[in-house]
């Protein structure tokens, strides 16, 4: 017969060995309660600002147009976040508080990621049903035409709405926008045009619309605090589609510049890099601008000697001026293996680099300066508005 004993207490005997089961201290024993506390994730509780309702909280960031406001957590991030928000605190800083928001503030806008051509276009669209309708107030359709419109909107400047609305949300019909995409898409190449022609002082005539293109973007009131704005590092990078080439275009218009003591400056030197490898005129006349106001190098110029664009040199050799070695031998050497140019192109870069290029520009006339892309408009993208 089998007899079953009791298990010894956890003790030392004499000789200094452990008999026994192990017993786990009391200290480290974990209660149920314990357990059970500590299966749930505690979350900290809003703050008395961030448990104000929705629409209070809404109207304290149009009031403010602090951009940074949705940052600050989560639930400001649901809240304050929305398209038609979005759309609002757009116009509170490009329109109702303009003139009391300092530029730093206000560009920060152009930096947010749905700052975007598609989101212009829609904010457009939307600013004209938030201005006074008797006047025809910011409708650009009316505004580029008569001048009863430019009086009439001279007339009722205090028209726009003040205050966070409490408006009814309009639908965008998608011809309205495909319109809208067109005119602006217009009117920034063409202003464009204009403005290389000002720059190069030209004696040339420049055609009417070109000309007026630019006064028409500058009298529609929804953009009018786009002007001398700080270029975001992101229009600055490579991969430029026509959406974002149509935006910088835009904001060329509208005087915008880089902040020589931001990181966009830095990034602006390797923009340009990649407009010059893609052969990309139109985007190194921008880098070379006084608006981003790159400074040509010896590398740039050779990068762009290896490429088929002979505008780009030449552009790169007017923004130097001086302050660049032409009689570099590497720069004479690429020229003589150049296989893709005619001996006349070859002869004319020889030209530029002995010194002559500046005193053959008007001669030359618009033979190579930048030409702008035409970019087509896809009507197609606003159907599903």
């Amino acid at each position: 017969m089998m007899v079953i004993g009791r298990l010894r207490p956890d003790t030392k005997s004499k000789h200094g060995t452990k008999s026994g089961r192990p017993r786990t201290p009391l200290s480290d024993r974990v209660s149920p309660l314990h357990l059970k506390s500590s299966s749930t994730t505690e979350y900290p509780s809003a703050s008395l600002f961030e448990a104000l309702p929705s629409e209070l909280l809404q109207d304290i960031f149009l009031f403010s147009a602090n951009l940074n406001l949705p940052l600050c957590s989560k639930q400001l991030m649901a809240a304050l976040t929305s398209q038609h928000l979005k759309f609002e605190v757009t116009l509170q800083i490009l329109v109702q508080q303009s003139d009391t928001l300092d530029q730093e503030n206000k560009s920060q806008l152009l930096s947010r990621k749905f700052f975007t051509w598609e989101f212009l276009i829609r904010y457009v669209s939307f600013a004209q049903t938030r201005i006074h309708p008797a006047v025809g107030g910011d409708k650009p359709e009316d505004e580029v035409g008569s001048d009863e419109d430019e009086r009439r909107a001279a007339v009722t400047e205090c028209s726009v709405n003040t205050g966070p609305p409490r408006a009814k949300r309009t639908q965008q019909h998608p011809a309205k926008l495909a319109d809208l995409d067109r005119k602006l898409t217009f009117l920034t190449q063409k202003s464009i045009v204009e403005l290389r022609h000002a720059e190069d002082r030209y004696s040339m005539e420049v055609s009417d619309s070109a000309v007026s293109a630019l006064e028409q973007l500058h009298q529609i009131r929804s953009l009018k605090g786009l002007k001398g704005l700080h270029l975001p590092e992101k229009l600055i990078h490579n991969n430029w589609d026509d959406d974002r080439r149509r935006l910088l275009r835009l904001l060329f218009a509208f005087n915008c510049t880089v902040n020589t003591s931001s990181p966009a400056a830095i990034v602006a030197e390797e923009g340009i890099i990649a407009a010059i490898e893609s052969g990309d005129e139109e985007l190194v006349s921008f880098f070379l601008s006084h608006n981003i106001g790159v400074a040509p190098t010896a590398g740039m110029l050779r990068q762009a000697m290896k490429g088929m664009n002979i505008s780009i040199v030449f552009q790169l050799l007017r923004a130097a001026g001086n302050d660049l070695e032409f009689l570099d031998p590497q720069l004479w050497m690429l020229l003589d293996e150049h296989t893709n140019w005619s001996k006349a192109s070859k002869a004319k870069v020889k030209q530029w680099l002995r010194g002559n290029i500046s005193s053959s520009l008007r001669e030359e006339g618009a033979e190579f300066l930048p030409k702008v892309k035409d970019i087509s408009v896809n009507a197609n993208r606003w159907s599903s508005s």
